[in-house]
């Protein structure tokens, strides 16, 4: 008899932690789901921005003016589209710490995005010929960048070593 109840006692516990089990696999299936989808939003929104860094490159490496203006609306578009992808992601956020680690990309990516528009610009600009000018509400410092970048032209790169 006391053997048959210490039988029905393990088949009782094993029951009860198989449910157990279950309920616990299917929450991490959720959120695990959850993420995996935000994940590969922002690994999408990384690979554009690696190819708007190899297409800015280009840029200064390429003479062709057509295929200049190519490259151009190619990181345009990624630009768009990585923008398309921050606002997925910030609309799939569900803690408040996830807002606040997007919001400092997006506050770090600004500046950035601003400066190589500014960059484009001065590109267009001199391919029209139109070197010296450019617009009062550009930033002297983001001119100096560019000017400086646009006079290394595409046969003088230096690359030395940071500390």
């Amino acid at each position: 008899m006391a053997f048959a109840v210490l039988i029905t006692m393990l088949v009782g516990i094993g029951q009860s932690g198989l449910r157990r089990m279950k309920v616990i696999d299917e929450s991490l299936t959720d959120i695990t789901g959850r993420r995996s989808g935000k994940l590969q939003l922002a690994r999408e929104a990384l690979a554009l921005s690696n190819r708007n860094s190899r297409i800015t490159l280009d840029i200064f490496l390429v003479q062709d003016k057509a295929q200049i203006s190519m490259l151009l609306a190619t990181k345009a578009e990624n630009t768009e589209n990585i923008s398309v992808l921050m606002a997925e992601i910030a609309s799939r956020c569900e803690s408040e710490k996830e807002k606040q680690r997007l919001s400092a990309v997006v506050r770090a990516r600004k500046p950035y995005v601003d400066k190589l528009a500014t960059c484009e610009l001065y590109i267009c600009l001199s391919m029209n010929g139109n070197t010296m000018q450019r617009q009062r509400s550009w930033p002297m410092k983001h001119f100096r960048r560019c000017s400086n970048i646009m006079q290394l032209g595409t046969s003088s790169w230096a690359f030395r070593k940071t500390n």
